[in-house]
């Protein structure tokens, strides 16, 4: 089937004229010029592909397929082809369908792909004929083939590859090491994402719930493979030997050397065991650190983060019993604990232990610089406060107060001091008001409280606010008692949601 070629410049009249449809995409109509179809038409295309056995319309526009496990690589090739060009080349009752076949232990989605949209990299169709090689693999509880997503363009600051990884889950117990370094003896155009739950034996994921917009998975041991890369083979022999015979767990591993992409996630009991083993890795594995070729993040059991740590590191050990005593939790560490470059992060259940962390911190009794970067937050591993000790008594009645009216994601920052030009920095504060797990619009009486807290926080300059809920944002600037400025909204949005526009005019009725 021959694909729908459409230029971008085309005139909205002429689609109207020919009677082209509307399609919403973040907010703004783009004008629709594919030939109308339906589901039924497209489920009965589907049925004549090759190595389809049926297709059935599951619910409304969720259409799934079966694949005959001993298809060909080509009828499969041709056959992903054909999907994506039956989804994406028409419109359909409702928008774009989502299709998902079915091979045995494995499923594959087609990708959407609007007109009139610029993608970078492009959407492309799922690859199909790697089944013959998966159904092939053992120990392979299942498997997903994604079509290869694309990214509008401009949103992405560099070059970017489709991600086309074949998702594969094995079963529990399975030796990972042994099972990477089978499948990357031969190489194959293929990259890998394959995971398998942690053992018993193995010690617990230590931020299980912490994961929302990392890659990894929780609970798991993880391994992204480019089959494709005969140095993967290579890298992963040295991995594995670096390893044995250590207490040192790799929790995930991402290997390319040819993109010098390489890597690695490691979990080690304690503290103490960090320099150690990053000493050890680096004598087995050569050079360490971002550029390096090899790359490594280390976390303890009980979630205590850090890279490559810089010299005097283990200075800043002191501050995690007494932080712990405080009810916080230490979930990063960096530099050396005598210059403002060093920092600590620390978890914290609530606004009464943030009091107490921050009371000690302000005391005689904090054994490191003033200057020290201080990061606390409910949800460290996802948004915290980054203030410098000295500054934190400042901030702490606005956070406790927001975090105590239910808005346990916010976040306080003092952007005093000089930008990473070395210029003065534009903002005194940066504010950002937010729930974990809320999607909901504020009600109006939610408005007046957050306002009335910023508000009754008097700072100099200017602070820039943001507002967070669900996927909606907005962001504006403001002094402390005047109006809101230099106004944006969600990121793909150049229109206010109905409680972003009450929320500006009640920021406004209050200023003076």
């Amino acid at each position: 089937m021959k694909r729908i070629i459409v230029a971008l410049g085309l005139l909205v009249t002429l689609l109207v004229a020919s009677g082209c449809s509307v399609i919403e995409r973040f907010g703004q109509g783009i004008s629709d010029p594919r030939p109308r179809s339906s589901i039924g038409a497209l489920v009965d295309e589907i049925r004549t592909l090759p190595g389809i056995t049926s297709a059935t319309e599951t619910s409304p526009g969720t259409v799934e397929a079966d694949l005959r496990t001993d298809a060909s690589a080509d009828e499969l090739g041709d056959t992903a082809g054909e999907l994506f060009d039956l989804v994406n080349d028409f419109r359909y009752p409702g928008g774009t369908p989502a299709v998902t076949a079915t091979s045995g232990k494995f499923t594959a989605s087609v990708p959407e792909a609007l007109p009139n949209t610029l993608y970078d990299p492009p959407p492309t169709a799922p690859a199909l004929s790697a089944l013959p090689y998966l159904h092939t693999l053992p120990d392979v509880a299942s498997g997903h083939l994604p079509g290869g997503w694309g990214m509008l363009g401009g949103m992405h600051p560099g070059p970017l590859r489709p991600s086309s990884r074949i998702v594969l889950e094995l079963d529990p117990g399975t030796d990972m090491a042994a099972w990477t370094e089978s499948v990357a003896a031969r190489t194959r155009p293929y990259e890998l994402d394959v995971h398998r739950p942690r053992t018993a034996d193995e010690p617990a994921d230590p931020t299980p719930q912490d994961l929302r917009g990392e890659m990894d998975r929780p609970s798991a041991i993880e391994y992204v493979l480019d089959l494709a890369d005969p140095g993967t083979l290579p890298v992963l022999r040295d991995t594995h030997s670096a390893l044995t015979g250590t207490d040192q767990l790799l929790t995930r591993a991402e290997i390319s050397p040819s993109r010098r992409d390489t890597a690695l996630s490691i979990q080690v009991p304690a503290p103490t065991d960090i320099v150690p083993a990053f000493e050890h890795l680096e004598n087995e594995l050569g050079p360490i650190g971002y550029g390096e070729g090899t790359e490594v993040d280390m976390i303890t059991d009980d979630g205590l983060a850090t890279s490559e740590p810089d010299e005097g590191f283990e200075d800043l050990f002191v501050v995690i019993e007494p932080i712990v005593e405080r009810g916080g939790t230490v979930t990063g560490l960096g530099g050396d604990g005598t210059a403002a470059g060093s920092t600590v992060s620390v978890g914290v259940p609530d606004a009464d232990a943030l009091r107490d962390i921050v009371d000690y911190a302000a005391s005689e009794d904090w054994p490191l610089s003033p200057d020290t970067t201080l990061k606390i937050g409910t949800d460290p591993h996802w948004s915290t406060s980054a203030t410098a000790v000295a500054q934190w008594p400042a901030q702490v009645p606005l956070l406790a107060a927001l975090w105590e009216a239910g808005w346990d994601a916010s976040t306080v920052d003092d952007l005093r001091g000089l930008s990473g030009d070395g210029t003065p920095s534009t903002f005194d504060l940066g504010i950002t008001v937010a729930a974990r797990d809320r999607t909901t619009a504020h009600t109006q009486a939610e408005r007046e409280e957050i306002v009335r807290l910023l508000r009754q926080r008097d700072w100099d300059g200017t602070a820039s606010i943001r507002i967070s809920i669900g996927d909606d944002e907005l962001r504006f600037y403001s002094t402390a008692d005047g109006v809101a400025t230099d106004l944006s909204y969600e990121k793909y949005s150049e229109q206010p949601a109905r409680w972003e526009k009450d929320f500006i005019a009640l920021w406004d009725a209050t200023a003076g």
